[in-house]
């Protein structure tokens, strides 16, 4: 399990996220201005945040009640 992060132009994998995402998937995605953070929001209900240069997890929020199916950065991200 886990998620996997693809170049749009090329189609090749960029990163491997292994455990993050789970087993119910991503339902929404978004990475930071500056490149270097991602945020999945999962079908369990839970947002996971990631540093895309090592696939590692740097936290999870865990609670919502159902999926998560927007997420997004707002203002600078240093």
């Amino acid at each position: 399990t886990g998620s996997r992060l693809f170049a749009i132009e090329s189609g090749e994998l960029q990163q491997s996220f292994p455990g993050v995402g789970g087993t119910g998937g991503v339902m929404a995605a978004a990475v930071s201005p500056d490149g270097r953070w991602g945020l999945l929001g999962t079908s369990y209900g839970s947002l996971q945040h990631v540093e895309l240069a090592t696939g590692r997890e740097l936290r999870r929020l865990e609670g919502h009640t159902s999926s998560v199916n927007f997420v997004g950065f707002v203002g600078a991200c240093d």
